[in-house]
C-alpha cells in the first residue's frame, strides 16, 4: 500500500515538488515512480490521508487529479483501490479563514463542494456525510486488510489558534464500523 499525506497541491507549489518535471527536478508522481517502481512493480492500493490541497480550490483538486492519473499510470489502480479523506486544508470553514475569532459549528455544504466534486470524480459516488472512506484490500495469501480514512477536520477549536481540527467522534466511528460490516461481537474475528 502506498500511503501519502499532506501533498498540499497548489499553484504556488507548497509541497516542495514542481508541478511539471524538468531535467533537474522531478514532480511528485515521477519521484515516487522512480523510487518505488523497481521494488514494487505494482501496489495494492493508494491511501491519501488529508491536506490534498492548500486552499480547497478546484484548480488545486485538478492538480491532485493529474497527480493520481500520472501515479496510477505506473501501477494501474481502480477506484476501489484508492482510499482518501480530507484534511483541514481541503475544506473551507468560512469565507474568511484568517479570522480565528469566529466559532464554527460545522462545514457548510458550500465549503465542502470542491472536495466533494473531487471525490465524486474519483469514485463515481458522492462522499458520505462524514467525508470518511474505507476500503478492504486483499493482500498476499488472501489476507484482508481494512483501511479507514476518518475525517478528523471537525469542530474542535482553540480560540485565536485554529478551527475544526482533530475531532472524529463516536457517530463517525459507528457509521464506518457499520459500512465496513465490522461485527461488534468480541468472539468473532
Amino acid at each position: 500500500l502506498l500511503w501519502l499525506s499532506d501533498t498540499h497541491f497548489s499553484e504556488e507549489g507548497h509541497h516542495g515538488f514542481p508541478r511539471k518535471s524538468t531535467a533537474t527536478n522531478s514532480n511528485l508522481a515521477e519521484s515516487i515512480t522512480r523510487n518505488f517502481k523497481a521494488a514494487f512493480p505494482q501496489v495494492a492500493g493508494l491511501i491519501i490521508s488529508g491536506d490534498i490541497t492548500w486552499r480547497n480550490l478546484p484548480s488545486e483538486f485538478q492538480l491532485a487529479t493529474e497527480f493520481i492519473r500520472e501515479l496510477t499510470f505506473w501501477s494501474p489502480l481502480q477506484p476501489d483501490q484508492i482510499a482518501m479523506c480530507p484534511g483541514n486544508h481541503d475544506l473551507a470553514w468560512s469565507s474568511d479563514p484568517s479570522d480565528k475569532t469566529k466559532p464554527i459549528g460545522e462545514v457548510k455544504s458550500d465549503f465542502r463542494k470542491a472536495y466533494a466534486a473531487f471525490y465524486e470524480e474519483r469514485f463515481f459516488v458522492a462522499p458520505n456525510e462524514f467525508l470518511s472512506c474505507g476500503r478492504r484490500f486483499l493482500m498476499g495469501n488472501a489476507i484482508p486488510v481494512d483501511i479507514v480514512c476518518f475525517n478528523s477536520s471537525y469542530l474542535q477549536q482553540l480560540e485565536r489558534a485554529f478551527q475544526g481540527h482533530g475531532f472524529i467522534g463516536d457517530e463517525q466511528m459507528d457509521f464506518v464500523a457499520s459500512e465496513m460490516n465490522w461485527d461488534p461481537d468480541p468472539n468473532k474475528p
